[in-house]
């Protein structure tokens, strides 16, 4: 609070420009001025019937930084009419103004062992040995704080320098982005799936009903048909709650009113099989050997021989193997024969190019937690209007039904059922760090250049692709075991498992393999570390065999 405007004459001032919700908690606190310095946030979003954030934006639009700063302000303004309730700046040392100077050292001493001993006993051990293992083999620490953290902050920053390491702090905001901007790729820590930001995206909690998470849902549409290149007179996005294969159930449930061919060389195609078998939908499936990309020249004679194919399905990266497929050519021959094209681009889209009308892609379905880089909750599918909206009498069932939740969404922006709230928020700001990044080509560019290296090194230790360079995707790859190398993958895995990283065995029956992913947040650093770990381990091995 500034000069002598009362926290009540602050609000009220504000009062009209401020929306819905927040004139909720506007009217709460003037309800009850003299007693919500004492409320959480918590206590005081369940009070007025608002989510936390709206509390957080109510007490912004006053001029406040944050809750703390917003409760602090009301204490000191109680203060004035009640001396014996005055707030404590240095609450939990439990000092009073009638102590003694002997008493003061006594109690500051305890209560600071008692915080060191609480301290001691949270540590974990394994954590602590992988933070002194990052801080020691970092080229450069960046130390970041504000307000009461400068102190402590500034003591790390003599200690670390003490030990020989190049460190830097930044306490002003302005400075602490200049800093972040010029980290490069091997600064970054992984490998992770998703940055650190965007998992604490999810520590607010948002109710479904709310009109800001309302607007939330609208612009990641919104956004999602923008990385497609399209405009919403002719495509729009549903988002369905659910992992991948809810999306691609969602659409197979739901559109699908004659007969599907399925196009399969993996896992994920014969899934979509499945799918039909569940749904009683008539389908062909179109197999080709997990090495090879199905042939749009077949697809196009299938589709001359059975006129009661109305639909093709096919997955784009198809992750048993890491072999990309080619749904250009697919898709031409689709539409030169007037049928609907259905692709499954769960670990594509985000960060290949995918002309989607171009293409003639008529449902493509992805997911929040792939290569946008969100977290598992919901998958979304890029549709084309007309076959959407002739959807609507042929869905198979409730919670699924694309054309129910698209007409929901339409409406107001709400999800028709229980929404994944902190998976949408997860995946808005995925989708702003996406952008920042450079759009698609620049994240592909990243991927690819991970996946060349890990190629590369992994080469170099004996273990060569399944899939050949021409259709390998740059998301994840499938090794064949070394000839005369002998090691058990469990063993393998744990080996790279405790130092960090997560690898997958392979999906493959006929050849011994592994896969090694490289999308998310993970840079060439990372996939450095891995090789040399698996160095290490083969090294290890051939000791333990001598």
């Amino acid at each position: 609070m500034t000069g002598t405007i009362s926290n009540e004459e602050k609000i009220k001032g504000a009062y009209a420009s401020l929306r819905a919700s927040e004139k909720k908690v506007a009217d709460y606190v003037l309800d009850r001025l003299n007693d919500v310095g004492h409320l959480s946030i918590a206590e005081l979003s369940a009070g007025a019937k608002v989510s936390q954030p709206m509390v957080i934006r109510f007490v912004r639009a006053l001029g406040f930084g944050g809750y703390r700063e917003f409760k602090y302000a009301l204490l000191r303004e109680k203060r004035g009419g009640a001396a014996e309730k005055a707030f404590e700046p240095l609450g939990g040392f439990d000092l009073r103004p009638w102590d003694t100077l002997e008493d003061i050292p006594l109690k500051t001493i305890r209560v600071s062992k008692n915080v060191l001993d609480d301290t001691l006993k949270s540590v974990s051990p394994a954590a602590y040995q992988k933070a002194v293992a990052l801080l020691a083999g970092a080229r450069i620490i960046d130390i970041y704080c504000v307000e009461n953290f400068i102190t402590p902050a500034s003591d790390l920053l003599n200690k670390l320098t003490y030990l020989g390491l190049q460190c830097r702090i930044n306490t002003d905001s302005y400075l602490q982005q200049i800093a972040a901007g010029h980290l490069s790729a091997e600064d970054a820590p992984g490998p992770l799936t998703t940055t650190d930001t965007v998992k604490r995206e999810m520590m607010f909690d948002h109710c479904t009903w709310d009109d800001d998470y309302k607007k939330i849902t609208r612009e990641i549409r919104s956004r999602l048909l923008e990385l497609a290149g399209l405009t919403p007179d002719r495509y729009t996005v549903v988002l369905m709650q659910g992992s991948g294969t809810f999306g691609v159930e969602s659409v197979f449930s739901s559109v699908i009113d004659g007969k599907v061919l399925i196009c399969s060389n993996g896992a994920y195609g014969d899934r979509m099989a499945e799918i039909c078998r569940w749904n009683r939908i008539p389908f062909a499936i179109y197999r080709e050997p997990c090495d090879r990309i199905p042939s749009a020249e077949t697809v196009a004679r299938l589709l001359d021989e059975d006129p009661a194919i109305t639909h093709v399905a096919i997955v784009h990266c198809e992750t048993t193997t890491g072999i990309l497929n080619d749904i250009q050519s697919v898709g031409a021959a689709v539409k030169a024969r007037g049928r609907t094209f259905i692709v499954d681009a769960m670990s594509s889209f985000g960060c290949i190019e995918i002309p989607v009308e171009k293409w003639g892609i008529d449902f493509l379905i992805s997911s929040a937690n792939k290569c946008i880089q969100g977290v598992p909750g919901f998958s979304f599918i890029i549709a084309r209007r007309e076959p959407l909206i002739r959807s609507k009498e042929t869905g198979r069932n409730l919670s699924l039904n694309l054309f129910g939740q698209w007409e929901t969404m339409e409406r107001d922006g709400k999800w028709r059922f229980t929404s994944p709230t902190h998976a949408v928020l997860a995946f808005s700001k995925a989708l702003g760090e996406l952008r920042l990044e450079g759009g698609i080509p620049a994240r592909g560019k990243r991927y690819a250049e991970n996946n060349r290296l890990l190629i590369e090194g992994m080469a170099k230790l004996g273990f060569r692709p399944y899939i050949e360079a021409e259709h390998q995707s740059p998301v994840i790859t499938t090794f064949l075991y070394p000839q005369g190398v002998g090691f058990r993958f469990d063993d393998m895995y744990r080996y790279i498992k405790d130092r960090g990283y997560a690898i997958y065995p392979g999906k493959l029956t006929e050849v011994d393999t592994f896969r090694i992913g490289n999308i998310g947040e993970i840079y060439p650093g990372d996939i450095r570390k891995v090789c040399g770990i698996i160095k290490d381990f083969l090294q290890t091995g051939k000791e333990e065999i001598r």
